[in-house]
C-alpha cells in the first residue's frame, strides 16, 4: 500500500480519525443499543486500525524487508496476537 500511496499523509490521519470514532461509538454502547450497531462498531474501529497499523509498519522497516513486515503484521491479526 505505501508504494502505491508514496507517503503515509493522508490515510493516516483518516485511520486515527476512524479509529477514535470506533472506539467512542463502542464506549457509548448501551442496553438500547441495537443489535446491528453492536456489529458495526467494532468494524469502524477495524476499518481505522488496519491501514493505520499497516502503514506505520511498512513505513518503520526498512525497504528490502517490507515484505516480511507487512506479511507478520497480517499473520498476527489473523490468530489474534
Amino acid at each position: 500500500m505505501l508504494a502505491r500511496i508514496g507517503r503515509p499523509g493522508t490515510i493516516l490521519p483518516a485511520g486515527s480519525v476512524a479509529a477514535l470514532s470506533g472506539v467512542v461509538a463502542v464506549l457509548a454502547i448501551s442496553a438500547e443499543t441495537s443489535a446491528i450497531s453492536l456489529r458495526l462498531r467494532p468494524v469502524l474501529v477495524g476499518f481505522g486500525m488496519g491501514p493505520a497499523l499497516n502503514l506505520l509498519s511498512q513505513s518503520a522497516a526498512e525497504r528490502s524487508d517490507v515484505g516480511a513486515v507487512t506479511a507478520l503484521s497480517k499473520f498476527s491479526r489473523q490468530i489474534g496476537a
